[in-house]
């Protein structure tokens, strides 16, 4: 999010909190730049502290679950406590942390251009920042009168864990029942599935599972093979030497396949069995695998989005392959396998 973008925010949330003092627009402003770092202390800490302050709060108390703080935070209402765990939440916020600059020149900028607009609230406003910006702008707390009015209870996570949060509370719910739980992430090549599957590994005990480790070999790559949907993955492996293990609460051993010698790997992988095992890539929700999931999940992304984040991905010889051969062969299958409708979440990225 821009400069403009974050002011703007600023601007609104003053306007939905006439109380705010333009201490409490220092604060908006210091997390939406710097997150919120300068509160961890331990991830055991935060989430005492969390859980005493959702049991403090009192009954009926109304506030947005989410606030957009800039592009890369969002304030999360304790409320989203309804949903996810203390211990999801707390762990989101200290995966959102980031060291606290010790030069917080883009924070005084912020803060000045908001002062010559008229953004700051309150009569001593110009006091207030000029003494602020003179100690360096550090973190500061609500005000008072905020705090009174308000009964602010949040913490500031990366959007990023915002984007997915349906996904993190039926995380949350498969594993209150105790068992195991298996997830897939599906889609469109270049929509984020290895990134979402390394945001899951940030937050819970997890183990992944590339379907690019499981790519066809060449002595399996027949005419016949690839004309069937979903054909170009070897799914008959990975059903065999992971999620099959998965499934019966074994460790998973397995050898990757190498694209660069066309071959499997000389050394197999063991992987111990975790509470959450998420198989992500192309083509893991083929039909023959999709019984073996908890939850499967389909993310998609604008076509002219997708070619671009290939070309930096991977480069322009690259995304003339994917255009000529892999994209033709993920739409196949995804119209002919129905894998977005039958997907449990779906998320545009």
């Amino acid at each position: 999010m821009s400069a403009e973008k974050t002011l703007a925010a600023l601007s609104a949330h003053l306007a939905a909190h006439p109380a705010a003092t333009a201490q409490d627009a220092a604060k908006f402003l210091y997390q939406a730049l710097y997150g919120p770092g300068h509160m961890i202390e331990s991830e055991a800490r935060a989430e005492s502290w969390l859980r005493r302050e959702a049991e403090s709060l009192p009954a009926g108390r109304a506030a947005p679950l989410f606030e957009p703080l800039s592009e890369e935070y969002t304030r999360m209402d304790l409320a989203a406590l309804e949903q996810i765990t203390p211990q999801t939440a707390a762990r989101m916020f200290c995966a959102s942390a980031e060291p606290e600059p010790k030069e917080k020149t883009a924070l005084a900028a912020l803060l000045q251009t908001a002062l010559a607009r008229g953004l700051l609230p309150g009569e001593d406003a110009a006091g207030w920042t000029a003494r602020y910006t003179a100690a360096g702008c550090p973190a500061t707390h609500h005000s008072e009168a905020y705090r009174a009015a308000y009964l602010p209870a949040y913490r500031v996570v990366r959007t990023e864990f915002v984007r997915f949060f349906p996904l993190f509370a039926a995380v949350d719910r498969l594993l209150s029942g105790g068992a195991p739980v298996c997830a897939a992430i599906d889609g469109m090549c270049g929509s984020g599935k290895t990134t979402l599957a390394a945001l899951l590994s940030k937050v819970y005990d997890c183990a992944v599972f590339h379907a690019d480790d499981f790519f066809l070999p060449p002595e399996l790559r027949t005419p016949e093979r690839y004309a069937a949907p979903g054909g170009n993955i070897h799914w008959e492996r990975l059903l065999r030497e992971v999620l099959v293990p998965l499934s019966a609460g074994a460790p998973v051993v397995y050898r990757p396949f190498d694209c660069g010698a066309m071959a499997l790997a000389p050394t197999a992988v063991r992987v111990e069995p975790k509470p959450l095992s998420v198989v992500e890539g192309s083509y893991s929700l083929h039909p023959k695998l999709r019984c073996a999931y908890d939850l499967t999940v389909f993310l998609k992304t604008d076509r002219a989005e997708q070619e671009a984040r290939i070309l930096r991905r991977n480069g322009p010889e690259s995304l003339r392959m994917f255009r000529e051969k892999w994209i033709p062969l993920e739409d196949l299958y995804f119209s002919a396998c129905g894998v977005e409708a039958q997907s449990d979440l779906v998320f545009e990225t």
